[in-house]
């Protein structure tokens, strides 16, 4: 079966939409009521109704999906408005800090005016979306080429998962690095 169809979900506040193209151009849409909490039930419809517009049932456009794109307007929302999880986050040993770097001014002044971009001194960085004291580092290791250099020990996993509990943490984030090259440390700490 060849995977040729692109898949774009966003959840809305009210609505959760899907966008699917397939191979021959055509364009399947569907849309549902968002499902707090358990937004795949909403994601489902979405996506059941745009694989019937293309004559195709879900599990069949999942098949023959060679990218899947998701956003949040629920997540940006709650970012907005502050409404997040107390977050913990395990990665790799030595990039604890990559959270706290911004990339020359962006991170800085994205989404300010020309007016307060031109007045530095004013501005301040966003607060962090997890606190430095509820992020662990993992003695871990993939290369850039996707070789794992050392693997996940699982009673470290256990160890830092028991701090973050410790220190409030009621959502757990996992970013090793170059995981998107192999994901199989990633998949064990999970």
């Amino acid at each position: 079966m060849t995977t040729d169809c692109i898949v774009g979900i966003d959840i809305g506040g009210t609505c959760t939409d899907c966008v699917v193209i397939d191979g021959d151009g055509r364009i399947g849409l569907g849309k549902a009521f968002t499902t707090p909490p358990q937004y795949f039930d909403g994601i489902g419809g979405a996506l059941a109704m745009s694989a019937a517009a293309l004559g195709m049932t879900a599990r069949e456009l999942l098949a023959r999906t060679r990218l899947f794109l998701h956003s949040t307007t629920v997540a940006e929302n709650a970012v907005v408005d502050g409404a997040l999880a107390t977050a913990g986050l395990l990665t790799t040993r030595g990039f604890e800090d990559t959270l706290f770097a911004t990339r020359g001014g962006y991170g800085r002044w994205s989404g300010l005016t020309d007016d307060e971009k031109r007045n530095p001194i004013e501005t301040n960085k966003p607060p962090a979306l997890v606190d430095r004291r509820r992020i662990r580092g993992l003695d871990e290791r993939t290369d850039a080429h996707g070789a794992v250099l050392k693997a996940v020990d699982a009673a470290e996993v256990d160890a830092g998962l028991r701090e973050l509990r410790a220190a409030g943490a009621s959502a757990i984030g996992v970013c090793l690095l170059w995981s998107f090259v192999n994901p199989a440390n990633e998949e064990a700490v999970l």
